[in-house]
């Protein structure tokens, strides 16, 4: 593991903990045990987690969720020093309209086809307030963009979590619509497929879908509604998410980050709810703007 600190004039932005230089093994096991063993207890735990078996759980699944039982896991050919200064382009460019204090950044490797076919190589996980994981594949794409993009995503998620819980599938649409429109702001023009995965002449028929739904904490519906492990399509919720945090945002000339984190979730929630409160007065369901 490589580690640093980021500083902007005297003030700690943030920690960064690269775990690509891991040891080289054909045994997943092995190499999960390796990256867990570098990290220490911090002030967010381990990298987020409450327990180090946690952490090597998480990892497990997310490292190598549908890639073969056994193989030569490559290298992800990046500097540490190109690391570094991403990292603190991005905390400098995420602090200034949300500071949040020092952010713990981990960089993992990660070898799921689907993050390499589908999302251009790198994403991103977010388990603790002010706690940041990004996972790069070796087979990258557009690696500036695409870090600066997920870092903010992550970022925002991380701020949110220092003041409201992630519960139930309404605090997941929520969450992810607050954290992509903070992210265009960061890169602006950058639109992750994810938010036009489903056109948004469909969106309001599937908000009313799922309307029963929107309290419920059952992790089966929202994995359906995200991740289209069932009768919804793949990223539906990245969608509604962003649909629903851009009616609510229209209202503003100028979002208030601050403001926005620490207030926007109950009152996004409240303005789903009370429909009436929709520019167009026919309420959210009937609109496709």
């Amino acid at each position: 593991m490589q580690k640093t600190f980021i500083k902007q004039r005297g003030k700690i932005l943030g920690y960064l903990y690269s775990l690509l230089d891991f040891e080289k093994t054909s045994s997943k096991k092995k190499l999960i045990e390796s990256l867990v063993k570098e990290i220490r207890n911090t002030r967010v735990g381990f990298a987020g987690f409450a327990k180090k078996e946690y952490l090597e759980k998480f990892l497990e699944r997310r490292i190598f969720y549908q890639s073969p039982k056994k193989g030569n896991f490559p290298e992800v050919k990046i500097s540490f020093e190109n690391l570094k200064t991403l990292t603190q382009e991005s905390l400098i460019k995420c602090q200034e309209k949300l500071p949040i204090g020092p952010v713990y950044v981990f960089i993992f490797p990660i070898f799921t086809p689907f993050v390499k076919e589908k999302m251009d190589g790198i994403t991103g996980f977010t388990p603790w307030k002010n706690t940041v994981h990004i996972f790069i594949h070796p087979e990258f794409k557009d690696f500036k963009e695409n870090f600066l993009a997920t870092f903010a995503h992550e970022y925002n998620h991380a701020a949110v979590f220092r003041f409201h819980r992630l519960e139930t599938l309404i605090d997941y649409l929520i969450f992810e619509g607050l954290a992509e429109h903070f992210k265009e702001e960061i890169v602006p023009g950058k639109k992750s497929a994810w938010v036009k995965a489903v056109p948004k002449s469909e969106l309001p028929k599937y908000f009313e879908e799922i309307r029963s739904k929107l309290f419920s904490k059952d992790k089966k519906i929202i994995d359906e509604v995200f991740f289209g492990t069932g009768r919804y399509p793949l990223w539906l919720g990245y969608s509604l998410g962003y649909w629903i945090a851009n009616k609510y945002f229209k209202r503003f000339k100028v979002i208030d980050w601050v403001k926005t984190v620490k207030d926007g979730v109950k009152e996004i929630k409240s303005f789903v709810l009370d429909t009436t409160k929709v520019e167009d007065n026919r309420g959210l369901e009937n609109s496709s703007k």
